[in-house]
């Protein structure tokens, strides 16, 4: 009499019966189904691992380190991530809320920050990366070129940046 096998159930035919056909290709398409399943899986499982290109980091609450520089123009803030990027991000867009900038003497462009999508005050936003921070996070950075000088901006000054609810970095 045929027994199965205990993890995936395919038919072990008993040595005094007779080869079926039948019996081959239904554990066949038993392991067949199972392996798709198990490639799928770790398909899965890998996606999770990586940021990959639509995907959208949400900005909001984590406060970054930033550097402003260029005359008081440009800041560069370094994001770390909580996983590595799989691939090229130069299409990138940070967009939505506000970007709140403190500096050494107060807020930079006022404690309400500036709307990312203000282009009186902001000419561009750049997406560059990835690069290894430290050997455990990668990290991109997020240049934003004002348009003139804000308030509170001096050049080669430290800032802590932070950004308002709403605000996404949307790889692409």
């Amino acid at each position: 009499m045929a027994t199965t096998t205990p993890n995936y159930g395919l038919t072990k035919p008993d040595l005094s019966e007779l080869y079926d056909i039948g019996v081959q290709n239904t554990n066949m398409d038993t392991i067949d189904s199972q392996m798709k399943q198990n490639a799928d899986d770790i398909t899965a499982l890998v996606n999770g691992l990586y940021y990959h290109k639509g995907d959208v980091i949400n900005l909001y609450r984590a406060p970054k380190n930033g550097y402003i520089t260029t005359g008081g123009t440009e800041i560069y803030i370094t994001i770390p991530l909580a996983k590595p990027l799989d691939s090229d991000i130069s299409g990138a867009t940070v967009s939505g809320g506000n970007i709140i900038i403190r500096g050494v003497n107060g807020y930079v462009g006022g404690s309400a920050g500036i709307s990312l999508s203000d282009t009186t005050q902001i000419s561009s936003i750049t997406v560059t990366g990835p690069w290894v921070a430290n050997q455990d996070k990668e990290s991109i950075v997020i240049t934003i070129k004002f348009t003139s000088t804000p308030s509170g901006a001096a050049n080669n000054t430290p800032v802590s940046c932070g950004f308002t609810n709403g605000s996404k970095l949307t790889l692409s």
